[in-house]
């Protein structure tokens, strides 16, 4: 059985990587999946596969928060909740429901300087930590990271350097190639440089879909890429069935995300 470490904030690497940690064992992987703190009130609300954390060993590399740790201790005596998003709490309390709001405005602000290149940046020295530590005491064939954020990538190169394992970077989203990229034009230059630089030294590349793979290999100077679609687990999913009506009908399995998408 050959090993690969995953490199994945699996909060929000849910459901891709619990999937593939959940079937890599039948081709003949075993998988240690580096991830921040998840606790069990998260992994009961994301609801892993049943196979899945009997599939694959996670080791949680503790970090005290994302770069609004700070900001979401102090709003705490306040009576904000620690586990919402804070700008949305602050537009509640004052009663905005705009989404090109001052408050808005001065979040994006706020992350384009302290958030690079990523609002997880502060798990970034755990993680290299927790998985320097398995990997010292164990052989591994292979390391795998998994964006949203791109941390994770970051992560794995300087696991790279380290070990010189092979190295296969997932994206999930594209990081500055992302239609959705919320910074301006100057901080899309300046990460577009560390994007480069940080997978420079990956073997390979895949994504979800075939154009997103077309435009990693033109920036990525056609480094070999590959397309995982998404997917879906029948275990899991549509239980108990749901009957198709004799219309024409339409099912969205993914998430909807107001103000970007038509």
């Amino acid at each position: 059985m050959k090993r690969v470490l995953i490199i994945a904030n699996l909060y929000h690497a849910f459901p891709r990587i619990p999937g593939v940690g959940t079937y890599l064992p039948e081709f003949g992987w075993e998988a240690t999946i580096i991830t921040p703190y998840i606790g069990k009130d998260e992994e009961n609300r994301l609801g892993f596969p049943k196979q899945f954390l009997d599939m694959a060993k996670i080791v949680e590399a503790n970090y005290r928060g994302d770069i609004f740790w700070f900001w979401r201790k102090l709003f705490k005596v306040f009576g904000f909740k620690t586990k919402e998003s804070i700008t949305e709490q602050i537009k509640k309390h004052v009663g905005v429901t705009s989404r090109r709001s001052l408050i808005d405005f001065l979040m994006n602000w706020y992350q384009t300087f302290f958030a690079y290149p990523d609002t997880e940046k502060t798990w970034e020295k755990p993680a290299v930590e927790a998985a320097s530590e398995v990997l010292r005491k164990v052989h591994f064939d292979a390391i795998l990271s998994s964006s949203p954020f791109p941390t994770s990538h970051v992560v794995a190169a300087e696991l790279k350097k380290r070990f010189n394992l092979f190295w296969l970077a997932d994206f999930r989203d594209l990081w500055t190639q992302n239609h959705n990229y919320p910074y301006n034009s100057l901080r899309r230059m300046i990460e577009k440089r560390l994007e480069l630089r940080t997978l420079l030294q990956a073997d390979a590349l895949v994504t979800v879909s075939l154009p997103c793979a077309e435009r990693l290999q033109v920036l990525h100077e056609e480094k070999p890429t590959y397309v995982i679609t998404n997917g879906f687990d029948p275990e899991e999913i549509n239980i108990p069935p749901i009957d198709l009506t004799s219309k024409f009908t339409v099912t969205y399995t993914g998430q909807i995300y107001p103000g970007k998408q038509n």
